[in-house]
């Protein structure tokens, strides 16, 4: 059975716990970009399963919201 948030991807995953993330700690796209130093555009093409994304910048974006590079990636 599907729910609406089945996922397939790394990517779709990523994109969805970085979006639920980011509404659980109050920060818009522009405030989490703002901290961890990549572009709201950016950020945005990420959330929405657009773009790939460097190890490197899921540990800023797990940093800045303070969770386990894990909880980004987890299923």
């Amino acid at each position: 059975m599907s729910s609406p948030y089945t996922v397939k991807t790394a990517r779709e995953r990523l994109a969805r716990n970085l979006r639920d993330w980011r509404a659980k700690r109050g920060m818009s796209q522009d405030v989490l970009a703002e901290h961890s130093g990549l572009s709201r555009v950016f950020l945005s093409r990420i959330e929405g399963a657009l773009e790939t994304v460097s190890l490197d910048n899921i540990e800023k974006l797990a940093e800045v919201l303070k969770v386990d590079i894990l909880d980004l990636l987890h299923h």
